[in-house]
C-alpha cells in the first residue's frame, strides 16, 4: 500500500505535468544513461548491431520529457549527457546544452551501443568532462545527475570509489531503474535513498512504466525552487 508521503508526492507532482516549462531551476543537470547490453537484451526485435530497441527508445522519450518541463537557458537548466557501455562517452558538456529545441533533437538523436556495463566509467566522465569548470561547469548552479542504470556494473568494485567521488563534490543523484534489479540504483542515489525521492524503480524500461514516475521525478527535480 501506498505511503502517505508518497501519495502526497504523487499528488502535488501532477502540476509538472501539463505544460511544457513549468520548472523554472537554476541547476547544471546530466543523464547519465546505461547504454550497455542490459538495456537493449531483452527486446525480441533486437539484433546485435541495432542502434536502437525499443527500451532505449523509451528511455529517450523519458529524457525528453524532463527537457520538455525544464526552463532550459544559459541562466537557468543546462543540459549535458553522458552515456556508458563498456566505457563512459561524453555526448555534449553543459555549454552546448542551452536551447531546448537542440537539445531535444541531440537527445533524439541518441545512438545505442551495447557492450558490458561499465558505471564508474560514466560517472568518472561525468566528473571529468562535464562538472568540471575546464569544461563549462559553473560553480554557483546546483549539479545534479539523472541516472539510468539497467543492471549492476559488470566489475562491481569500480562503483563506490566513484559514486562516493561523485557526493562528496556535492552532485545530487536521482536514479532510475528496474524493480527487478534494484541494487545499482540505491547505491547510486543521493541519501536518504527513499523510493519516489531518489530512487525510482520501474517494471521495465518501457513507456507505460517510466510514464509512472515520471511526474514524482519531476517533483523532486523542481521542487527546491518551483
Amino acid at each position: 500500500m501506498p505511503s502517505l508521503v508518497n501519495l502526497l508526492i504523487a499528488s502535488m507532482a501532477l502540476t509538472y505535468v501539463s505544460t511544457t516549462e513549468s520548472c523554472l531551476r537554476i541547476m547544471d543537470l546530466c543523464f547519465v544513461v546505461d547504454s550497455s547490453a542490459s538495456i537493449c537484451s531483452g527486446d525480441p526485435n533486437y539484433t546485435k548491431g541495432d542502434t536502437t530497441c525499443v527500451y532505449w527508445k523509451a528511455i529517450l522519450n523519458c529524457m525528453q520529457n524532463i527537457v520538455q518541463n525544464l526552463t532550459i537557458s544559459q541562466v537557468a537548466t543546462r543540459i549535458a549527457v553522458v552515456k556508458y557501455a563498456s566505457k563512459g562517452a561524453r555526448e555534449w558538456n553543459l555549454t552546448r546544452g542551452v536551447d531546448k529545441a537542440t537539445v531535444l533533437g541531440n537527445i533524439n538523436g541518441l545512438v545505442y551501443s551495447a557492450g558490458y556495463t561499465n558505471i564508474s566509467g560514466g560517472l568518472d566522465t561525468m566528473m571529468n568532462l562535464v562538472f568540471n569548470a575546464t569544461y563549462g561547469d559553473d560553480p554557483n548552479s546546483p549539479n545534479v545527475a539523472v541516472i539510468f542504470t539497467g543492471s549492476n556494473a559488470t566489475d562491481p568494485t569500480t562503483v563506490q570509489p566513484s559514486i562516493d567521488r561523485v557526493h562528496g563534490a556535492g552532485v545530487t543523484t536521482y536514479t532510475v531503474g528496474l524493480k527487478s534489479d534494484p541494487y545499482s540504483a540505491q547505491q547510486l542515489a543521493s541519501d536518504p535513498k527513499l523510493n519516489n525521492q531518489q530512487v525510482f524503480l520501474v517494471d521495465s524500461f518501457l513507456d507505460q512504466y517510466l510514464n509512472q514516475i515520471y511526474a514524482a521525478l519531476m517533483y523532486q527535480l523542481c521542487s527546491d525552487t518551483c
